[in-house]
């Protein structure tokens, strides 16, 4: 999957990309709808503002991500990623 980034259609390289058989999905440029870690950033700002919680120093708003980081379990990040699977046609 590509965005469409000049580095990505260098002359040069489509070459290679054809003798080793990789193809390409045809993907919007800037898309997240494939990248598990925004499903991920989600979930943090979730545990972050629940309950409409908001801080009022920088200190206490970084040491709610670094907690909520640190609370994220492998299953909820698996999730996420497993959820991508039925976004690939």
């Amino acid at each position: 999957m590509q965005d469409g980034a000049s580095i990505y259609n260098a002359a040069l390289l489509r070459p290679l990309w054809e003798a080793w058989g990789i193809k390409f999905l045809l993907w919007l440029g800037n898309s997240s709808d494939l990248n598990p870690i925004e499903y991920v950033w989600e979930l943090l700002k979730q545990k972050i503002y629940k309950d409409n919680r908001i801080y009022t120093s920088f200190k206490a708003l970084e040491h709610a991500w670094s907690s909520a980081w640190d609370e994220l379990s492998i299953k909820e990040i698996n999730k996420c990623i497993l959820g991508l699977l039925g976004r690939i046609p």
